[in-house]
């Protein structure tokens, strides 16, 4: 983040086979220059010769050219290029300056990397860092730079941890890469140990956090190459974040690669081998870092890794513990050396009390060899956050509170206190016991095996976020048992809460990698989805609400079989989760009639509201209607709050959402708002499901003002509650984007909330996954509104990419974005284009369905719509036949749906010349519109519309009128529909000529003026109207 590059790095090579062989007489070796050298060549006063040698100098010295940088202006060894490398420094931005969406406040730092500002993000309402890289680093001058730089910070986004600085979003302004990133509020890790005595336990309590920040890095294939005091934060919190990952590279290891360092391996070539070899590589990623804290492969030019970090992390460590470097050395040289021996120095005797192992394990984290440091940095803070010293303090809290028993249990209680490290350590166990290496390799083989092109990206992106669930399910597990049985802070009838939770979010691991062992290409498909719905582990801390919840019955009998029930629960829902509704549904049928069965209300909710929900995505309405009702009932008298709020939110979105029953999903909203409360505490999982479905259904009924509201209160939820990279943000991001283009037209916004989204998709899930898939849809839509038509082709292209190789052409998804392609093909004015491939998805869509849907009704009253733009006029009625019918047998003759199907008839009908039959059908259309939406929703405007023109074919000049004019004041509510209203106008135009007299005159005038304002589709229309039509005398 706050990172060195120079452009030097990319022009010189260092020659590491004469700097090994070469005796110290060599000229490799000659000795630095002096201080009085430096500081005259950053000043520009050396003679050329002796300029040019220092130069060459430079290019092999990793530490003369970081003190030159320091001579030449940074703000710290490396963070500038020398004054005689560098053009001169940009100018300073002005308060107010936009840099994207971010107003610049006031810098707050600079190096040769670029410059740091604090900013503001209008849109989320917060302060930020915001760095603008220099545009003199080597991207400017290469395009490949500047995209592997954005890779690269991409890379960076993709990782979200407490001791991390987070990085929220990446981009370019004016040729020049910008990060934003989270603004913190402290010092530098060096200020903090310069500003007053430290214990050696404090110093190695804020060096573990900064460990588990770089363990974090390298868990998502991140180096940071440049670790350092200056490069750590503690922030006025008393948090410690490790930032500036300016020098990280991405890294891809192999699947199942272990963190310690291969003899080769994808982060680099032999890592753990002899440094004798010459790697011919450029200083671009040879001399990253700085130079006092270099391992040696740094020095040698050898790939850098996990255990590079390790090695800087040891020195820097043993530096703040013991006031100097871990190796002797005065000069640059002498250091180098040093450190390619592998000699550390005794350790100094000025840290009395400092444990040996603690000592022992520095020393080996700087051994030169990778392979002989520790196997990972989890590793090393398992010693430092393990020492004899934290187990005395406990043990004398304890001793003081009392809590030692005498005779027998004071034995026990005894070895339980000196020996906490051996309880409560079953939690890896059992995490092994589920996903192991024998249940990852399944799972892999499983997806590989599915035929899926994509399947290994989508095994690195499920592994990821199930190793990264998995172990903070281990500790979750250990911390709660350690509560009770080690510090005594936790009644056992808590911890029996707690680890009942972590039970069952452990069986939802299981199933998912049962279910995956024989992955499909659908199954395959949400297997990334699958994996980011296991239940939130924040729910098992939290106290309160677990100890409001019931407990298990009392009844062993009747315990075993609520237990043995919501496992294969856990089963049927992993299998909805992955699409596999066919095997799903049947279970959960016999489910619930099981769990009705059992004397346990709770239980019966979760069964009702499991098959509610597989019906609701199987698209059966009133079999979920009624089984969501009965799962409200069993909750509430089961005392289930939650459930009970989540059943309610689902009847809403059925209600707003799937159908048009809005009162029916008001109510349903004031039932889950009121349990919410009555809960008294904040479930920010179930609040943001509850402003989803509040949003659906504003949006559903055209409040698009107020489904922006709270989607943008959604949004703001769940960045307070996970942070602003959390997984939960993306399909929240998208639906906010989506409200900004219905609320006015706010393209811009919903523009810049979908990117970010993207980047959220990529980063959890990957470019190869459903999840990006469909940002790449919403990317279209927006794009769409936006006018960039080539631009919204693309993204559905890059959509129906991804699902042809994660699901074949032969899927939902692919036919549906199929019809979304066509759509726009037919806003473009490419009519047979579109039509072809509305045939395509149409066909696509009814050898997938077994029975009818609505998504094939959908396809085809759009296709009959493309149909009747070009004048196939039978093609289009047959196909808006077929739609009405099916809308009509499945939603209903009063249906929002249906009366769209019968505008899109009736304006056919109009255009075929069939004026009292397309009247009749607009009509019905009008009663539906106004019955189901807002009197001021745009569906009016367009509706009154159509009729006001057909009125005029048929003569009826003040039937006409009266439409269009009602049509024209309600379009002038709505500036998104600008195009909408010009067309209107174009009509009220006519019929201003038909009614005769002076206003003939004018309406052509209108006409003439409307000509330039309207479309290229509508433009056409208009100049045969008027070449039809003279000028009166």
């Amino acid at each position: 983040m706050y990172g060195n590059v120079s452009w030097a790095h990319g022009r010189y090579t260092l020659v590491v086979d004469e700097l090994i062989s070469m005796p110290p007489s060599s000229p490799a070796f000659e000795p630095c220059p002096s201080e009085e050298v430096l500081v005259g060549f950053t000043a520009g006063t050396l003679p050329a010769q002796e300029r040019a040698a220092l130069e060459v100098h430079l290019a092999q010295c990793g530490v003369c050219f970081e003190v030159v940088s320091a001579l030449a202006g940074g703000t710290s060894p490396g963070l500038a290029a020398p004054r005689a490398f560098a053009e001169q420094p940009p100018p300073m931005l002005a308060r107010g300056t936009a840099v994207g969406r971010y107003l610049i406040l006031a810098p707050i730092g600079a190096g040769g990397m670029g410059v740091v500002y604090a900013a503001y993000d209008p849109e989320l309402d917060r302060k930020i860092a915001l760095k603008l890289l220099s545009p003199h680093i080597p991207h400017s001058a290469s395009p490949s730079e500047g995209q592997r730089l954005q890779r690269e910070a991409r890379a960076l986004a993709r990782l979200s941890h407490p001791n991390v600085v987070t990085v929220y979003d990446v981009g370019i302004t004016a040729g020049q890469v910008f990060l934003a990133m989270e603004l913190v509020d402290g010092q530098t890790l060096g200020e903090w140990l310069a500003a007053g005595p430290r214990t050696w336990q404090q110093v190695v309590r804020s060096f573990a956090e900064a460990g588990r920040g770089l363990a974090a890095a390298h868990a998502v294939g991140l180096v940071h190459r440049d670790f350092k005091p200056d490069n750590v934060l503690v922030g006025r919190d008393g948090k410690v974040r490790v930032s500036d990952f300016g020098l990280a590279r991405a890294v891809q290891p192999t699947p199942g690669e272990a963190s310690s360092p291969p003899e080769a391996s994808a982060w680099g070539e032999s890592p753990a081998g002899s440094h004798s070899g010459a790697p011919g590589k450029s200083l671009t990623g040879m001399h990253a870092g700085t130079p006092r804290y270099m391992a040696p492969e740094q020095w040698l030019g050898a790939a850098a890794g996990p255990w590079t970090d390790q090695f800087s992390f040891c020195g820097v460590l043993w530096e703040a513990l013991y006031g100097e470097l871990p190796f002797a050395g005065t000069t640059p040289e002498a250091l180098c050396r040093e450190v390619l021996s592998g000699q550390v120095r005794p350790a100094p005797a000025r840290r009395p009390g400092l444990p040996a192992p603690l000592h022992a394990a520095l020393v080996r984290g700087l051994q030169k060899e990778p392979s002989a440091r520790h196997p990972s940095m989890e590793a090393l803070l398992a010693v430092l956050e393990s020492s004899p010293a934290r187990r005395r303090r406990r043990t004398l809290a304890l001793l003081a509170a009392g809590v030692l028993c005498v005779a027998l249990p004071g034995v026990y209680g005894a070895w339980r206190l000196w020996h906490p490290a051996e309880l409560c350590t079953g939690g890896r166990a059992r995490v092994l016991e589920v996903w192991g290496s024998t249940a990852r390799e399944g799972v892999r083989q499983g997806l590989l095996a599915s035929g899926v092109p994509t399947a290994e990206p989508l095994w690195q992106a499920l592994s990821r976020r199930v190793d990264a669930y998995t172990a903070d399910w281990a500790s979750m597990h250990r911390e709660a048992c350690e509560a009770t049985r080690v510090h005594g802070e936790q009644s056992d009838a808590l911890l029996g809460r707690r680890m009942l939770c972590l039970d069952r979010a452990l069986q939802r691991v299981a199933a998912l990698a049962r279910q995956l062992e024989h992955a499909g290409p659908t199954a395959a498909g949400k297997a990334v989805d699958a994996a980011h719905a296991l239940p939130p582990l924040h729910a098992c801390a939290d106290a309160e609400a677990l100890l409001g919840s019931p407990g298990l019955p009392e009844n062993a009998s009747v315990r075993q079989q609520v237990q043995a029930l919501r496992e294969q629960m856990a089963e049927v829902k992993t299998q909805g989760e992955l699409g596999r509704l066919k095997e799903a549904l049947p279970r959960a049928e016999e489910l619930t009639r099981t769990a009705e069965a059992l004397p346990y209300r709770p239980v019966q909710a979760e069964a009702l509201l499991l098959e509610g929900g597989l019906r609701l995505q199987a698209e059966q309405y009133s079999q979920a209607r009624e089984l969501l009702g009965r799962a409200v009932l069993r909750a509430e008298a089961g005392r289930e709050d939650a459930l009970a709020v989540e059943a309610w939110t689902s009847l809403a979105l059925l209600d707003g959402t799937y159908q048009t029953a809005f009162a029916e999903a008001r109510r349903s909203l004031e039932h889950a708002q009121a349990g919410l409360e009555r809960l008294g505490r904040q479930d920010w999982l179930l609040a943001a499901k509850l402003l989803r479905a509040r949003a659906g259904l504003e949006d559903a009924e055209g409040h698009w003002a107020e489904a922006l509201a709270l989607d943008q209160e959604r949004v703001q939820l769940l960045e307070r509650a996970l942070g602003p990279d959390a997984p939960e943000l993306a399909g929240a991001l998208q639906n906010l984007a989506l409200s900004f283009t219905r609320a006015q037209g706010r393209v811009e916004e919903a523009h810049a909330a979908i990117q970010r989204s993207q980047v959220l998709a990529e980063r959890h899930w990957g470019t190869a996954s459903m999840a990006f898939a469909k940002g790449e849809t919403a990317l279209a839509m927006i794009e769409r509104h936006r006018k960039r038509y080539p631009e919204a082709r693309a993204a559905y292209e890059r959509a129906l990419a991804i699902y042809a190789r994660v699901l074949g052409e032969r899927s939902s998804h692919y036919s549906q974005t199929l019809g979304n392609l066509a759509f726009l093909l037919t806003s473009q004015g490419d009519h047979a284009a579109a039509i072809t491939a509305y045939q395509r998805a149409v066909n696509l869509e009814r050898q997938l369905a077994q029975e009818d849907t609505e998504t094939l009704a959908l396809l085809l009253t759009n296709q009959a719509h493309a149909y009747s733009e070009v004048g196939q006029y039978a093609e289009a009625l047959a196909a808006g036949r077929e739609a009405l019918s099916l809308r009509t047998a499945m939603l209903g003759p009063r249906h929002l749906e249906t009366g769209v199907t019968l505008f899109v008839l009736g304006v056919t009908l109009r255009k075929q010349g069939q004026h009292a039959q397309a009247l009749e059908h607009l009509q019905r259309a009008q009663d539906i519109i106004e019955a189901t939406l807002p009197a001021d929703h745009s569906y009016q405007a367009i509706c009154w519309s159509a009729i006001g023109h057909t009125q005029l074919l048929l003569g009826r000049l003040a039937q006409a009128r009266a439409a269009l004019e009602q049509a024209r004041a309600l379009f002038e509510r709505h500036p998104e529909e600008a195009q909408a209203l010009l067309e209107t106008k174009v009509v009220l135009a006519k019929v201003q000529w038909e009614e005769g007299g002076p206003g003939r005159a004018r309406a052509r005038q209108q006409l003439l003026e409307l000509r330039e304002q309207v479309d290229g589709t509508a433009r056409p229309e208009v100049d045969a109207w008027l070449a039809t039509h003279p000028a009166p005398p």
